[in-house]
């Protein structure tokens, strides 16, 4: 090989070296942008819990910080009652599936909506990533049983708190060639993590606001009490002590009377006409 050609070959590997730690450098600052987005996508989670007044606002939040890390226009949480074995599912947003659960009702695990791919994840306690080939079967295997329209690919990521399972978190996708890969499902689990330990603090500040309402028409009550008021005027208070928690518009209290059987309706509405038995 004469000096022209190793000169040529020289540079053509000197090229491909270079083109190599081109590819390297891109790929270290993707992550690090992507680390970096992961990072203010936890610290968005977090002021999204100190900040609930709503959960269903805080869920909506953190669909949308999902969605930024990943498709998620399929997303839904899931809570999950260890002690009595029951399942919820206060948020869900799905293309496809009409068979929507309803959000204030808790389902016995293994009946209803508690018998699915979530049910399985809740049991399992581990991050699950189903193509629409594994899922069939799992489903094969009676580990838990098709609900609603099945999916293209799946992930699932339990919420765990304190060493329990708090509930999970799920992404799917019902379009072909819209897929996740395993590093998304670390990505869904490690997130899950941190939306757990937020979930219980929102849960906990909830509680708390609902303990002070609570209290506050107790006080209500003793202080009408002390000041002798009558019955009347007792009701009166804790109507509009009710009205203002609870911003509503009409407040009804009802008294039972066990002497007479009798119960009397004693309905306040926002123009305060009075209030009237039947």
């Amino acid at each position: 090989m004469n000096d022209q050609a190793k000169t040529q070959a020289q540079l053509s590997a000197e090229l491909a070296a270079l083109r190599r730690r081109v590819a390297e450098l891109e790929a270290r600052e993707a992550e690090h942008r992507r680390a970096e987005q992961v990072q203010a996508a936890l610290y968005r989670i977090a002021d999204a819990a100190s900040a609930v007044d709503d959960m269903q606002e805080f869920y909506a939040a953190v669909h949308r910080i999902v969605a930024e890390l990943m498709v998620a226009d399929n997303f839904f949480i899931a809570l999950y009652d260890e002690a009595r074995g029951m399942i919820n599912f206060p948020y869900l947003v799905d293309e496809a599936d009409l068979d929507v659960p309803d959000p204030r009702v808790w389902h016995k695990m293994g009946l209803g909506q508690a018998r699915g791919i979530t049910a399985y994840v809740l049991r399992t306690g581990r991050p699950h990533h189903l193509s629409a080939r594994q899922t069939r079967e799992l489903i094969r295997a009676g580990e838990f049983e098709l609900l609603g329209v099945p999916h293209v690919d799946f992930l699932g990521a339990p919420l765990k708190s304190e060493g329990h399972t708090r509930g999970a978190l799920v992404v799917q996708s019902y379009t072909e060639g819209i897929t996740y890969s395993d590093k998304d499902l670390e990505l869904l689990t490690f997130v899950g993590q941190h939306i757990a330990t937020a979930l219980e603090r929102a849960r906990l500040q909830t509680e708390t606001r609902q303990r002070a309402a609570e209290l506050a028409v107790i006080n209500s009550v003793q202080h009408g009490l002390a000041s002798q008021l009558d019955m009347q005027a007792v009701i009166d208070l804790v109507g509009d002590k009710i009205r203002d928690i609870f911003n509503a518009q009409v407040v009804m209290i009802s008294l039972y009377d066990p002497r007479t059987n009798r119960i009397d309706h004693r309905p306040l509405d926002a123009g305060r006409v009075g209030w009237r038995s039947v």
